[in-house]
Parts: structure tokens; sequence; C-alpha cells
């Protein structure tokens, strides 16, 4: 019922483990922020709800398809 953590890396876990590499100097704000690239956090999910047909792109943004509303309804029922 959520979504599978295997598939993506943890951030909790990414962070920890750079500043453990890290140490004993430590890493900056900055340098842990530099550890998200946007096409690892945003590619994946996007490319993974567009192959199975849950968002499209029209005219420039962004849309819900039916199976994708039916799903956003079940989980926000069950999450109630």
């Amino acid at each position: 019922m959520s979504y599978p953590a295997i598939q993506v890396d943890c951030p909790s876990l990414k962070i920890i483990l750079a500043i453990s590499k890290s140490m004993p100097q430590g890493l900056t704000f900055e340098s842990i922020l530099n550890l998200f690239l946007e096409d690892i956090l945003l590619s994946y999910p996007f490319e993974n709800l567009v192959n199975e047909r849950l968002i499209y792109f029209k005219d420039g943004k962004w849309f819900a398809s039916k199976r994708g509303r039916l799903l956003s309804i079940f989980f926000s029922n069950y999450r109630r």
C-alpha cells in the first residue's frame, strides 16, 4: 500500500551513508542537497507513473488519467 522502497533510494539512508563516508570532516548542508539530483527524485517516479498510464502530459501540463484518479480516490479513502 505504499511506494516500494526498493525501487528508489531511501533519502535517510543515503544521507547517513554519505555523512559516514565523509568522516571525520563531515558534510555541509549544500553537499547533502547535491546528493539528491532532480533526475533521481523526480524522473523515475514520473517515468513510472507514465508507463503505468496513471498520468499524462498534454499542452504543457500533467494530468491524472482515469486510472490515476481512481487510484488516488482509493488511496485517499484507504488512508482515512
